[in-house]
């Protein structure tokens, strides 16, 4: 099981990116949401939907489990 967030700043084309807990893309910033623990990576972007239209997993981190 992970610690995932949301990046607080949104990509170029308006997604939001999800990311591991220890993922060096994760920006440390007081605004970053934190969604909790998940088993997946789809799960975390199922909790992240809760907060964004549109949310994609980091390509660096979002395949791990």
């Amino acid at each position: 099981m992970s610690f995932y967030h949301i990046n607080p700043k949104p990509l170029e084309d308006g997604t939001y990116e999800v990311h591991r807990e220890g993922c060096g893309l994760l920006v440390k910033h007081p605004d970053r949401i934190d969604i909790g623990s998940h088993l997946t990576p789809d799960t975390a972007l199922k909790s992240a939907a809760r907060y964004y239209d549109k949310v994609v997993a980091c390509v660096h981190c979002g395949g791990d489990t």
